[in-house]
């Protein structure tokens, strides 16, 4: 829904890349840690390379030792939320 969201922070994800030319202009700084056993990181690695090759500028964080729990991490980090907030349609 890149006309309905003015930033995105998707965390321990993916996506399905064949949609990456529709959100390519969607600021989106995704999380996922290297050792996630619930969902693989390259869901989300692979995401971020398709977005990229389509003339996104995504940001990435990968953690590591937060196996599914990225979130808490992310949602704790100052940057991340001001980082949100500061994002306009």
């Amino acid at each position: 829904m890149p006309g309905t969201f003015a930033a995105a922070i998707p965390v321990c994800g993916g996506g399905d890349e064949t949609l990456a030319e529709l959100i390519k202009r969607v600021p989106i700084w995704a999380f996922h840690d290297e050792n996630d056993t619930v969902v693989p990181p390259d869901r989300t690695r692979n995401m971020i390379n398709t977005l990229i090759e389509v003339g996104g500028i995504p940001l990435y964080t990968e953690y590591k030792k937060t196996g599914h729990n990225s979130w808490t991490k992310t949602f704790r980090n100052k940057e991340v939320i001001s980082w949100l907030l500061n994002q306009k349609r």
